[in-house]
């Protein structure tokens, strides 16, 4: 492999690295908003892998800790697992 492919290769798999980075720090409602743009672009918007992405950002928004079904119930902060009772 050549050292220009190589810098090519190397150069995009960093810069995917900080656009997922990117968004896995970003707050739901500035997802959306990044949404709402990119889904203006004529190619982008009306394809269903798209959609899917807008739907399921959207509908972690309206979930808090602890509202799904398999969540479990965080330990109280009072008490140390294993201490003694007082």
């Amino acid at each position: 492999m050549s050292p220009a492919l190589q810098a090519v290769a190397v150069g995009l798999i960093v810069v995917m690295c900080a656009v997922y980075s990117t968004w896995r720090l970003l707050s739901g409602s500035a997802r959306q908003r990044l949404l709402a743009v990119l889904a203006k672009v004529p190619l982008l918007g009306s394809r269903g892998w798209f959609r899917a992405l807008q739907e399921r950002t959207l509908a972690g928004l309206g979930a808090g800790c602890g509202s799904c079904p398999g969540a479990t119930p965080s330990p109280s902060r009072k008490r140390t697992p294993g201490a003694l009772p007082r």
